[in-house]
């Protein structure tokens, strides 16, 4: 196959972000995922004549605390909008949303990028909007049922700048907004449920001896998973480049609308892309302007949770742990606040921290991923964690015994680790006691001694080994090994 020309990607981002409220944008009904078809319906979602919207006042809410999220500027004044197109599930004919005045506007989220570093993503605009209903092709192919239950929930339309240059920094984009939209509780992001639709605009600079030449913008549709974002991203990279190469067209070209075929691998066109003009945009006349949403952030910016990347600073600078283990505990909310009862249990300092982490990124992540639960259904409490966590620090709990039957028996019930260490009578043999075992070891391995000594400095496990036999695994290996080394260096 041809090699491609030297090229370069350029993506702006639309997400589809289904808000966190108990009724839909513009009327009472309840906004419930996977019920019933239309069973969530009125005649203002319907769309029937003489029905007349309502703001529902915790959806703007949620835009403005997701355009807070994202850095934005608040609108102090902004109106709404029909959008008129014809799809079997907008049974208005069309859709109630914000055109020239969006409430947010102006933000930015950051993000790591492997080829690039650090990479502000410009947010040019979020505007509240209602969602359509629901198309279902999947009985018969030739006909379709549509669900009006979705129809009316409150969508944050988030729109980028052409900032990404990959299908990795895409797909990271999208990961690191899902993380601030669930930090701050306004949306549940799930992609599966279709709370968090995304639509990549996608184009190729193509560098020729003449100069660079730019390909046409196509928008892919619809991308419900990380994996699907990728892997339209890089095969209409590739499409792009291949296409021009082989008709070498360089004048204007309809911008297109491309679904992605998953079973494939390959985009497909839908349609050619729309333009403003193609919508006949026009104020809506049957809901006044909002003008308290500017009032509102002032109010919700003191309230407003501690955001994903500064978590993230925060465990690297003040607790010294590793990039990837501040990103693992900070991206999710819940499992960072159980982690922080953790710490602040265990005694609240960087090596406590560090403790903690360990323990989390390993056997409590064993114990999570076996049972496929969130935290909140974890048996073991962030603060009953620390507590262990400080008893094995300290040297109360032999290290050994408190991983292979403390730990594992907690998880399974709940119990405190006194209750369980008592009834397995699991005590640290410390102290004198843990002295004299560690010199009868010395007394009855000589040679061991001997090699030692000879700068064999590896079999010093060995007497660590017979000290832990002469305690029955209730002293802390860590602690013997010090006083060990006290021992053997006289």
């Amino acid at each position: 196959m041809t090699p491609l020309p030297s090229h370069r990607l350029v993506i702006g981002m639309e997400v589809h972000l289904q808000l966190r409220t108990r009724t839909k944008c513009f009327c009472p009904c309840a906004v419930v995922v996977g019920d019933e078809p239309n069973r969530h319906v009125c005649p203002v979602c319907l769309g029937l004549p003489g029905a007349l919207p309502v703001l529902n006042r915790e959806a703007l809410a949620q835009a403005v605390r997701g355009g807070l999220g994202l850095g934005c500027r608040i609108a102090s004044f902004t109106k709404w909008d029909r959008k008129n197109y014809f799809y079997a599930d907008l049974p208005k004919g069309y859709q109630i949303t914000q055109y020239d005045k969006p409430v947010c506007s102006d933000g930015a989220v950051e993000i790591e990028s492997e080829d690039r570093g650090p990479v502000r993503v410009r947010i040019q605009r979020a505007h509240l909007e209602e969602d359509t209903g629901k198309s279902d092709h999947s009985t018969d192919p030739s006909s379709a049922t549509v669900d009006f239950n979705r129809c009316g929930t409150p969508l944050l339309e988030i729109v980028t700048h052409p900032d990404l240059r990959s299908a990795d920094e895409a797909s990271r984009y999208l990961e690191e907004l899902r993380r601030i939209m669930r930090h701050l509780g306004t949306s549940d992001a799930d992609m599966e449920k279709a709370q968090l639709r995304c639509e990549p605009n996608v184009n190729v600079e193509i560098d020729t001896p003449d100069g660079t030449v730019a390909t046409r913008i196509v928008e892919l549709k619809n991308l419900n998973s990380f994996a699907a974002v990728r892997n339209a991203i890089e095969f209409e990279r590739e499409r792009q480049v291949r296409e021009w190469m082989e008709t070498g067209v360089r004048g204007p070209r309809p911008k297109s609308t491309r679904g992605w075929d998953d079973a494939k691998r390959a985009t497909y066109l839908l349609r050619a892309k729309e333009e403003a003009a193609d919508y006949r945009y026009f104020p809506e006349p049957d809901l006044p302007p909002v003008t308290i949403a500017a009032a509102m952030a002032e109010e919700f910016r003191a309230t407003l949770p501690e955001l994903p990347a500064a978590r993230r600073a925060r465990y690297r600078d003040a607790f010294g742990l590793s990039a990837g283990d501040a990103a693992a505990l900070a991206d999710e909310r819940p499992f960072a606040e159980w982690f922080e009862e953790a710490v602040s249990a265990s005694g609240g300092d960087a090596a406590s921290a560090k403790a903690v982490a360990n323990w989390t990124m390993t056997d409590v992540r064993r114990e999570l991923n076996a049972r496929g639960g969130p935290i909140s259904a974890f048996p073991i409490t962030g603060r009953a964690l620390g507590e262990f966590v400080r008893a094995v620090q300290s040297g109360e709990l032999p290290r050994e015994a408190a991983k292979s039957v403390v730990f594992p028996e907690m998880a399974a019930t709940g119990r405190p680790w006194r209750d369980i260490a008592a009834e397995k009578g699991i005590g640290a043999v410390q102290g004198d006691a843990l002295l004299d075992a560690c010199r009868a070891s010395l007394a009855a391995n000589p040679d061991v001694v001997a090699k030692f000594r000879s700068g064999k400095t590896g079999v010093k496990g060995v007497l660590v080994g017979d000290v832990m036999k002469r305690t029955r695994g209730q002293a802390d290996a860590r602690r013997v090994g010090e006083l060990l080394d006290g021992l053997l260096n006289v």
